[in-house]
């Protein structure tokens, strides 16, 4: 039996290590991502000297295992997984898998399904920052439209002293956006909201604010793992019109002095979403692959 423990902000650094000489595109494989979702998905981790083990539970699902994470024999250590189902009474659910491992899976006899509504939205950098390079109309239009209108809003980065002032915009954001929301982890989006700022500095992570004098319009806040940058809150009134494109357009810029990528996490089949994401001509879709089905 593997010997799981509780995923915690130490855990995420650790597992970061992990990862860092490996191009994992999902943002589920995000270490951050992991943490500040713990409240919905109640992951768990072992270390041991080949492998990272991570199980967690999918709420439509019930329990599922990450496959192995690192260096040692893949075969063992999916023996591993399967023996810690078995012992636990588990059902062996396998996912996410990331595409590059998918063919190391389907050799172990293991059938995989692709889940799209589950895929990490990539894009590069400046393609986001400098959108009007890409001759992105529409959020252009969104942008302007904003600028204009707003002449004194500027961005500024998150520090300790503008806690209070992010919590009271989010309460304000959820008033206005909560007759909209049809999902069921509303309430778990708003905790992993105020776990990014509870840990904004142990987690290393980037937070700005897009405001004036008067009002705040909008926060994002993201982590960084290698060559990527992965938004994690993307939040801004939705009654003012081209904030959200503003918003992420300044997010952009900020971690395109770092990384090259930016992930945009997952759509979860929400068509709204959906189009938003789309709006913004991804570089790739990394797909979702597990062995049940979503």
């Amino acid at each position: 039996m593997i010997n799981f423990h509780k995923f915690g902000f130490l855990d995420a650094k650790k597992l970061r290590d992990y990862l860092l000489d490996e191009n994992y595109w999902l943002c589920r494989y995000n270490p951050i991502w992991l943490f500040v979702w713990s409240d919905l998905y109640k992951p768990e981790i072992a270390f041991t000297n080949d492998f990272c083990y991570i199980r967690y539970l999918m709420p439509e699902i019930g329990m599922c295992y990450y496959p192995p994470i690192g260096h040692g024999n893949i075969k063992e250590g999916i023996e591993e997984l399967k023996q810690d189902a078995y012992d636990n009474g588990l059902d062996f659910n396998l996912g996410p898998v990331e595409e590059g491992m998918v063919h190391k899976i389907e050799q172990l006899k293991i059938k995989l399904l692709k889940n799209e509504n589950y895929s990490s939205y990539i894009y590069l950098a400046e393609d986001i920052a400098f959108v009007k390079k890409t001759n992105n109309k529409e959020v252009i239009k969104l942008c302007k439209e904003f600028e204009s209108k707003h002449k004194s809003a500027y961005i500024k980065k998150i520090k300790k002293e503008d806690f209070p002032e992010i919590l009271e915009f989010i309460n304000n954001w959820n008033l206005l956006s909560i007759k909209d929301i049809k999902d069921t982890s509303f309430y778990s989006k708003l905790n992993m909201i105020k776990k990014c700022i509870d840990h904004l500095y142990e987690l290393d992570l980037l937070g700005i604010i897009l405001r004036d004098e008067e009002k705040v319009y909008g926060v994002a806040i993201g982590s960084f793992i290698g060559n990527m940058s992965c938004l994690h809150v993307n939040l801004a009134l939705p009654d003012v019109l081209g904030a959200q494109e503003e918003l992420v357009s300044c997010f952009a810029k900020t971690a395109s002095t770092v990384t090259r990528f930016i992930n945009l996490e997952e759509d979860l089949g929400v068509k709204e979403v959906k189009a938003a994401k789309e709006r913004y001509k991804p570089f790739k879709k990394e797909s979702f692959y597990a062995n049940f089905s979503l």
